[in-house]
């Protein structure tokens, strides 16, 4: 994509980024909460229970970013398979649903926001702890299958090709 300006519309364009009002960057920000959301359901809820990864922490999220080609991530590492017993007793109790165990699964409960300054610098998925009978459900999956980071890997290319045409729509209307 080629943006042609004039310094005058350049000038006048640079202060929108971080308004306090929220400003152009917050616009961009607040628009990758759906994609964010559907890459949760797409990518994580709705694939096979044998398609898992194992991303083991923020740093290592980022660096599968880093190491990425024009804004699509590196691949992450394969997840441990579920144990066939687990599949066994979900199959039995009519739950298909991938990293969904009745009501002990973290399905519900996620929510999406900006954080940070004014100008919503950054997005976070936050869910609360799922507890049954002193196991942490969502500990215990995103630990052993990333699945929150895996939304966001799966999710980063549309990510950012929201944020540029916002920028884009933005910057071409001055």
């Amino acid at each position: 994509m080629q943006i042609e300006m004039t310094i005058e519309q350049l000038k006048n364009f640079l202060p929108k980024l971080e308004s306090k009002g929220g400003g152009v960057k917050s616009k961009a920000i607040l628009r990758c909460i759906p994609i964010l959301e559907r890459s949760l359901l797409n990518n994580v809820f709705k694939k096979s229970h044998s398609d898992t990864v194992q991303i083991w922490s923020m740093n290592e999220l980022g660096t599968l970013i880093a190491r990425g080609v024009n804004h699509k991530p590196a691949q992450a590492r394969r997840g441990k398979p579920y144990s066939k017993k687990y599949l066994a007793l979900k199959k039995r109790l009519g739950e298909n649903m991938p990293h969904k165990f009745m009501d002990y699964g973290f399905w519900h409960g996620i929510h999406v926001m900006p954080r940070g300054s004014s100008s919503g610098a950054s997005l976070i998925m936050q869910v609360k702890p799922i507890l049954h009978r002193g196991f942490n459900y969502m500990e215990h999956h995103e630990k052993r299958r990333s699945v929150l980071k895996r939304a966001f890997l799966d999710a980063w290319q549309k990510m950012i090709d929201m944020i540029i045409k916002i920028i884009a729509e933005e910057a071409t209307s001055i």
